[in-house]
């Protein structure tokens, strides 16, 4: 059976907006605006018979497709899902030390070097195993069915992809 998966990242956060950084060990809510965006995205994708709303472990995602779950479409967490741990950097601001060990990560990772991490981190290969392990149980969930909404995180996005 042919199936479509829609991937979504989830709605803003206030340590979104405040530039604090999240990773998996932050678990933040929705803000207002974030709220908004759900809805907004509901009322334009209800349409689609969803067969099945996967989630991450975090909140964030979960509220993010609500109308989804409370509109009877099943639902599964899978903390494969989950963002990528920023080990020591989690819960700190976003400043010009922050934000040049963080250039400095991605340089590493865009040469190649997939096994450096923040601190107490988890590097993209560690995250890859994560992600491979989820893909396919995902897969194998859903493989009888066609259309599937997974809402997950910005660099688990990119990593996934």
């Amino acid at each position: 059976m042919k199936r479509t998966f829609y991937i979504i990242r989830h709605g803003q956060t206030d340590l979104n907006k405040q530039g604090i950084v999240q990773g998996r060990g932050v678990n933040s809510p929705l803000n207002a605006h974030g709220q908004k965006q759900a809805e907004a995205f509901y009322k334009h994708y209800q349409h689609v018979p969803f067969d099945r709303v996967i989630t991450s472990t975090l909140q964030r995602t979960h509220q993010t497709v609500e109308n989804f779950i409370n509109a009877g479409v099943p639902w599964t967490q899978h903390e494969g899902l989950d963002e990528i741990s920023w080990g020591i950097y989690e819960g700190q601001t976003q400043d010009e030390d922050i934000m040049s060990g963080f250039n400095n990560l991605i340089e590493s990772w865009i040469s190649g070097d997939l096994d450096v991490s923040v601190d107490e981190g988890e590097t993209p290969n560690e995250m890859k195993i994560r992600q491979a392990a989820a893909l396919i149980d995902i897969l194998e969930l859903t493989k009888d069915e066609k259309n599937i909404l997974i809402c997950t995180h910005g660099r688990a996005m990119r990593m996934l992809l």
